[in-house]
């Protein structure tokens, strides 16, 4: 139980970290868009903030999707196992 819960924890900490690395490359890349657009540049701070953007809903789609197929499979697993 003790090994469990340290690896329980240690995924915890591992999902915090990459979501505070996904949100400091997400605000990086919106700052990026913003001072090219305050500086002339408005086609391209569009195509980069919109980049940004749509990184963001992928990853979210591709995390809900995976999600749901994993919780999926254990439901199979389990009612097997019944």
């Amino acid at each position: 139980m003790a090994l469990e819960s340290r690896v329980v924890d240690a995924d915890i900490k591992r999902s915090n970290l990459g979501l505070g690395a996904g949100l400091l490359v997400a605000l990086a890349g919106l700052f990026a868009s913003f001072l090219m657009v305050d500086r002339g540049n408005a086609v391209a701070g569009a195509v980069v903030a919109s980049l940004d953007l749509a990184g963001l809903v992928a990853v979210f789609v591709y995390g809900t999707v995976s999600r749901r197929s994993e919780r999926q499979q254990r439901a199979k697993v389990l009612s097997r196992e019944s």
